[in-house]
């Protein structure tokens, strides 16, 4: 005797017109980021898509029937307090290769899409002589760990080449 079945996530258990994009955001810890604004665009379907909604208790956000595309959705995660994050379109100058490009459904498919946002903070960068005094206008170059696009070379999500205050020898980077 052969049995088979088919399971579907919730809302997915009949033919779609199109497909599905859950969207799902974290912080560094992998804990879910409820009340995230995620921001969809895709301008290349009939009807445009331009929505903007917040993830669940659990971080997630489900769109079903939307539009097959490739490559085309563009998502953008906010919230107040927290770093972004977003998708890119790939081959694009500056970051061809991103880590997260653009999102494709495909018809009667479920496509998944993860974002890593966290707490934002400040960041102060000091400049000091062998004597611990300030040293006016420092120059220095700070670059963050996160990567957004992994060509050669890798593209870093905040890079900055920048000086010191000439009076106390401080600058501070907020919201990083």
């Amino acid at each position: 005797l052969l049995s088979t079945t088919t399971v579907a996530p919730k809302s997915l258990e009949s033919a779609l017109a199109g497909g599905s994009l859950f969207i799902n955001v974290f912080d560094a810890s992998a804990q879910p980021i409820q009340g995230a604004t995620v921001h969809v665009v895709n301008a290349s379907v009939t009807p445009a898509i331009d929505l903007t909604d917040i993830t669940n208790t659990g971080g997630l956000l489900q769109l079903v029937g939307v539009s097959t595309s490739t490559q085309r959705y563009q998502v953008t995660v906010t919230k107040p307090g927290y770093s972004s994050d977003q998708t890119y379109l790939p081959g694009a100058s500056g970051n061809p290769d991103p880590v997260l490009p653009h999102g494709t459904v495909a018809l009667q498919t479920l496509t998944q899409m993860s974002f890593s946002i966290d707490r934002v903070s400040t960041v102060n960068v000091a400049t000091w002589n062998n004597v611990c005094a300030p040293v006016a206008s420092g120059a220095f170059s700070l670059t963050g760990s996160k990567l957004i696009g992994t060509g050669t070379p890798s593209v870093p999500k905040f890079t900055t080449s920048s000086v010191t205050s000439v009076t106390s020898g401080v600058k501070t980077f907020s919201n990083i």
